[in-house]
């Protein structure tokens, strides 16, 4: 019996071949990533190259071993900053209670995060991925709280935490549309075609 050749250069390298879904499951299209790239990578790579990042979303069933928890997406960083000084708003912090209040305040009013220091909270307006990346220590009175919604979480996981299985060959990533037909368009001209 022979082996497939790319099989197992697939294997060797670890690649995942990503195929699109549309809504009524028919295959869009299939590109071969490195298991190790992020579902923001691969929607990176189909934006730029072919499909409107307004029109075209990637969505990703999330297998249940990993069990995302969204009502604990909560990540504190004692000592340290982010942005410091780009201060949206700011309210006073003396309790537990008060963390709660800023972190609802978060949410509700879009802020990436908000930091602690000096008896107050400082929201920043800023994405949240791009606080976390910009988080500096030696801040020792401040403490940083940044919420990641479910979707900016499952932006940073890897088509093989994705498919659930270290061995998968194929992870099937259903398309959302904002039309009822994938629209082209030529990123160079940046205008849909």
């Amino acid at each position: 019996m022979s082996q497939d050749p790319d099989a197992s250069l697939s294997e060797a390298v670890g690649v995942i071949a990503v195929q699109l879904l549309l809504p009524s499951g028919d295959l869009l299209e299939e590109k071969s990533f490195p298991a190790a790239a992020s579902l923001a990578e691969v929607t990176k790579a189909y934006s730029s190259e072919h499909y409107h990042p307004k029109i075209v979303k990637l969505t990703a069933n999330v297998p249940p071993s990993l069990a995302l928890d969204t009502g604990d997406l909560w990540e504190t960083f004692p000592g340290e900053d982010t942005c410091p000084g780009q201060n949206a708003a700011e309210m006073p912090v003396a309790s537990k209670a008060d963390i709660e209040a800023c972190r609802q305040k978060c949410q509700v009013e879009g802020f990436g995060c908000f930091v602690v220091w000096g008896g107050k909270a400082f929201f920043r307006a800023r994405p949240r991925l791009e606080l976390k990346q910009r988080l500096e220590q030696n801040y020792a009175d401040s403490t940083t709280h940044i919420y990641l919604s479910t979707v900016e979480v499952m932006q940073g996981l890897t088509l093989t935490q994705l498919s659930g299985d270290s061995k998968a060959k194929t992870l099937e990533l259903p398309v959302m549309l904002a039309v009822n037909s994938p629209v082209l368009y030529d990123p160079s001209r940046s205008r849909i075609t």
